[in-house]
């Protein structure tokens, strides 16, 4: 029965197509290939959209940015390779570099192309042109591979044979130890060029005469360092070892890079010329080494002479170090709108270093560029080269645009997510910890700085904005640390002795230090400070020699104390009087003391001794 209802069906069907002329219905129907190639057709146009969605996660965890890719993107990425594998059979290295450049840009987490393109650039001769591609991919890769120690030794070896030997001395730090010899040579190469003349002489060390012996590049190196920066029994003939191979078919090239740092090393201006010149000649220069040269002009009083090439100059830079130091040094020359123009240019390109972009935002601050400096904010946090450090970098440069335009309050919203952030190369904390501070945000200046310990801590210059920042903020723990520091750093200095006694008597620490200190800052000049007997006044109480102590505090003409003393002097007696139970005095002077200018630990002993003082019959 329901055999003969599906047959009538058929039947009806059948009728209903033949009657009408529909050739779309018959193909369907009728025509196999038809319906599966219509079926195929539809899973297209269906699958179209899945392949463009971004699902596929391509970078380490914890890594930022997250990047994700599409099935499109793999599928672009690897014909793309395929491309630039065919291009460099067929010697078209500039179409190779760009079919490279847009397959890794479609899948930037495959290791294995990026190894296959530096690969690439070690088989071929392109430094004049890709260093810029060695070092942005170079970068990029390090980030990924998170010190993968075979990846940093294949990334030494590109950027050794690129002359980027600041980045490869910022790489091969992270190894150090058990290098291959090969490698080792490399990298005591790179400190040399790398300017870290102390490291070159402490790694050279550790070479055996046989290794130096065997490597005629690395005898002259040992020469340069000699020359430059060795006894100076020894420096003439080691200078005239490297100038005699400057005319040498197989060394000159190499003696005249050398030279150029000898020479500068030595303030050898002309010298330094010669070399420049030959580098010109054959196309090895760099704009480093006309940065060098302008600088040199500059200490000479060359100043016309140096800005004028310096606005002839029109090469592009090779990596990230250049950019930063033209702004530099154009800035310094007066022309602010050239380095406007070159950053605005480069540092887009040369993003993943974060020197250029406190360069650029200092040139923006200067100038009061403040929508500008929000432009440069939005580039950064754009760029496939990223990082948290960097991302808190940018918020600080819209906080400071916010402030050069007296929104305070969206500057402190923002100044709230700079300190979010973490940021691992210490210059970039220490570069907004220091504007911070020039904002009038001290105790978040502290809060960015204060980490930065391990890397400053022989550094003035660091401890003396802690003891700045600390003293505006009212901060004791890092003001104490500060003071010393600087007194360990420069235990000469009068004023770090001072300040350092000083808040030892503020929080009562090492007394017999404190005397120690207070009675040589008191003897150290002719001429009495009155500052100084009263802290040693002080220091005497707190080693209960309180006769010595009074007999101290009365040499001091009150009747003509300055202003500024006042506050010092009537704690000092308070302090003394209540050690030595003379309370009623302690009660006298305590009266007189003006809580709001005294230090932190002052301030504090003070109010306590008061309360226990007013329970005292």
């Amino acid at each position: 029965m329901r055999d003969n209802e599906a047959l009538g069906r058929r039947q009806r069907i059948e009728r209903f197509v033949t009657d009408r002329d529909v050739p779309l219905t018959r193909l369907l129907l009728y025509t196999r290939w038809f319906k599966w190639g219509l079926l195929l057709m539809l899973l297209m146009i269906l699958s179209l959209p899945i392949s463009l969605i971004k699902y596929h996660r391509v970078t380490p965890d914890g890594f930022k940015p997250v990047i994700k890719i599409s099935f499109l993107d793999f599928i672009q990425s690897w014909s793309l390779r395929r491309g630039a594998l065919k291009m460099m059979a067929e010697d078209k290295f500039d179409d190779s570099v760009h079919a490279w450049h847009s397959s890794i840009a479609n899948h930037p987490g495959n290791m294995e192309y990026m190894r296959e393109y530096f690969r690439f650039l070690m088989d071929h001769d392109l430094r004049r042109s890709k260093s810029k591609d060695a070092a942005q991919n170079g970068m990029w890769f390090l980030r990924i591979t998170q010190t993968n120690r075979t990846d940093i030794q294949l990334l030494a070896e590109v950027f050794d044979f690129y002359d980027l030997h600041t980045y490869n001395h910022h790489i091969l730090n992270t190894l150090e130890s058990d290098l291959p010899i090969d490698l080792e040579k490399k990298y005591v190469k790179t400190l040399f060029r790398a300017g870290a003349a102390e490291d070159f002489r402490k790694r050279l060390s550790k070479l055996s005469s046989e290794d130096i012996r065997s490597d005629p590049e690395l005898k002259l190196y040992r020469a340069a360092s000699l020359a430059a920066w060795g006894p100076p029994e020894t420096a003439l003939d080691n200078l005239e070892m490297i100038r005699s191979k400057l005319e040498d078919k197989d060394f000159g090239p190499l003696a005249h890079i050398l030279n150029i740092q000898v020479s500068q090393a030595r303030s050898e201006v002309e010298h330094y010329k010669q070399s420049l010149d030959f580098l010109i000649r054959v196309g090895k220069d760099t704009l480093m080494h006309h940065l060098n040269y302008w600088g040199m002009l500059i200490q000479e009083g060359r100043k016309p002479e140096a800005l004028q090439q310096l606005q002839r100059y029109n090469s592009p830079p090779r990596n990230a170090i250049e950019v930063a130091y033209f702004g530099e040094v154009a800035s310094s020359l007066g022309e602010k709108d050239l380095a406007l123009q070159f950053l605005s240019t480069y540092a887009p390109q040369y993003g993943y270093h974060e020197t250029v972009w406190h360069v650029y935002a200092q040139l923006l601050t200067g100038m009061e560029k403040w929508s500008e400096l929000r432009r440069a904010a939005l580039i950064i946090r754009n760029s496939r080269y990223v990082t948290d450090a960097l991302t808190g970098f940018s918020k600080f440069m819209e906080a400071r645009a916010a402030v050069g335009e007296s929104r305070r309050l969206a500057a402190e919203q923002l100044i709230g997510q700079v300190l979010q952030h973490k940021y691992a190369f210490a210059p970039t904390g220490y570069f907004i910890g220091q504007e911070l501070g020039n904002m009038g945000f001290p105790a978040e200046a502290l809060s960015i700085l204060t980490p930065l310990e391990s890397s400053y801590k022989d550094s003035t210059e660091y401890w003396e904005t802690i003891f700045t920042l600390a003293s505006s903020s009212g901060n004791w723990e890092p003001l104490f640390n500060a003071a010393e520091n600087l007194y360990r750093m420069d235990p000469d200095n009068w004023a770090y002795t001072n300040n350092y006694a000083a808040l030892l008597l503020s929080e009562r620490r090492k007394p017999e230090t404190a005397v120690s200190l207070t009675y040589e800052l008191m003897n150290r000049n002719k001429n009495v400070n009155i500052a100084s007997v009263i802290n040693h006044a002080l220091a005497l109480a707190l080693n209960r020699r309180f006769v010595e102590a009074v007999e101290y505090m009365k040499k001091i003409p009150s009747e003509t104390l300055s202003a500024e003393l006042v506050p010092g002097y009537n704690m000092a007696w308070f302090e003394i009087a209540y050690r030595k139970e003379d309370f009623d005095t302690a009660r006298e002077y305590g009266l007189k003391v003006d809580v709001d200018k005294l230090l932190p630990g002052d301030k504090l002993f003070y109010l306590e001794t008061w309360d226990t003082l007013n329970t005292i019959q």
